[in-house]
């Protein structure tokens, strides 16, 4: 009799085994993007989910509301690439159409108001890409034409002196690879390897030469791959490999020490370098190199670059290992490592550093809880 029980209880078990189904657990979507901003971070996974964390007092965030979560929230999903300004943010949803929240200020979001805005507007159509800063904003288009809005002062949109703000996307040029918008003024790439500039000359930020004020563009470099802008010093990459930079040094920004604090002309400042950036409306410059090693220079006085201490940098100071890609926000450095972790450092009073809880800054590198 038990062996008769015993049959059965077998066969019962090898029918379920038979019959079961194979449950597959879905991965936890990985890093996509990653974009720091005035006071805020954006994180976009690779299913598409947005999601935000840090300052939100002026709808930075896209959530609904204008109060700070101090932790990471989700947005929305659907989402291609996401850009996080001084203080807005704008994302290209899966269908290349452009939205934006966050503060307005001089008509920026381009959405025809100057209102703030705590939830995502649309604003285009047929975006590529979004660059933007404390004042004025740029969308590359699928046809590689660029269209600006928000302040004019100093002619910094490229559209001449006039008007002096505008609230809707107004074109500027053709043949665009990317631009890098500081506070007053503005670089934008060409397809061919060209740089061009325009605005507030202050220091020779354009690299023309000069120091006075252009309101139409000017080229001003060749043979350039990437390039980057701080609040009054820019920065190129040529396709060499090689970093140069113009206008104001005064807090270290090029990482060399130069003979006049402002620069009117590129002059060389690094080698072997992939990647550039500079802190958006900030002093600070960020450099990943061709073995992956960070380095940092200029303004620190939240602890961004990372080196342990609020020091200003006035030479290039290697910040971190296996490095490939980062984004650099005004008080706050977020990178990821060649393994796929995210790490920040700098500014974390409304847990900006993706830390999930708002702490006093962080001058070292801490591991982002990547939601």
């Amino acid at each position: 009799m038990n062996k008769i029980i015993l049959l059965i209880t077998m066969a019962l078990l090898l029918a379920v085994a038979c019959n079961k189904e194979d449950k597959k657990v879905n991965p936890t979507p990985g890093v996509a993007q990653f974009s720091s901003g005035g006071g805020h971070t954006m994180l976009l996974k690779t299913d598409g989910t947005l999601y935000g964390t840090g300052w939100n007092d002026r709808g930075f965030l896209g959530i609904g509301s204008a109060t700070n979560p101090n932790k990471w929230v989700k947005v929305l999903d659907g989402v291609k690439s996401v850009t996080a300004g001084y203080q807005e943010t704008f994302i290209i949803k899966n269908d290349n159409t452009v939205w934006a929240t966050g503060r307005n200020l001089s008509g920026n979001l381009g959405d025809g108001t100057k209102d703030m805005r705590t939830s995502f507007v649309k604003v285009a159509d047929n975006g590529k890409a979004v660059f933007a800063c404390r004042y004025n904003t740029f969308i590359l288009k699928n046809d590689n034409s660029l269209w600006a809005t928000g302040k004019n002062e100093d002619g910094m949109l490229g559209i001449g002196a006039t008007p002096a703000e505008t609230s809707t996307f107004v074109k500027v040029t053709d043949n665009v690879k990317s631009v890098a918008v500081g506070t007053w003024h503005t670089l934008i790439l060409k397809t061919n390897g060209t740089v061009w500039a325009v605005g507030f000359n202050n220091g020779g930020r354009l690299g023309d030469g000069t120091y006075v004020t252009k309101t139409e563009l000017v080229k001003v470099a060749d043979n350039i791959t990437a390039v980057a802008a701080g609040y009054s010093y820019s920065l190129l990459l040529k396709n060499d490999k090689t970093v140069w930079a113009c206008g104001w040094n005064d807090v270290g920004q090029f990482g060399i020490t130069t003979s006049d604090l402002g620069v009117p002309t590129f002059i060389k400042v690094a080698e072997n370098v992939n990647y550039i950036a500079a802190g958006v409306h900030s002093e600070y410059s960020v450099i990943i190199k061709t073995d992956n090693t960070l380095w940092v220079t200029g303004s620190n006085g939240y602890g961004q670059l990372a080196t342990g201490n609020t020091n200003t940098l006035l030479t290039w100071v290697k910040a971190a290992d296996s490095v490939k890609a980062m984004s650099a926000g005004t008080a706050h450095l977020t990178i990821q490592k060649t393994d796929g972790t995210l790490w920040a450092a700098g500014a974390n009073d409304a847990s900006q550093l993706g830390t999930d809880e708002a702490t006093a800054p962080k001058t070292s590198f801490v591991k982002v809880v990547i939601p």
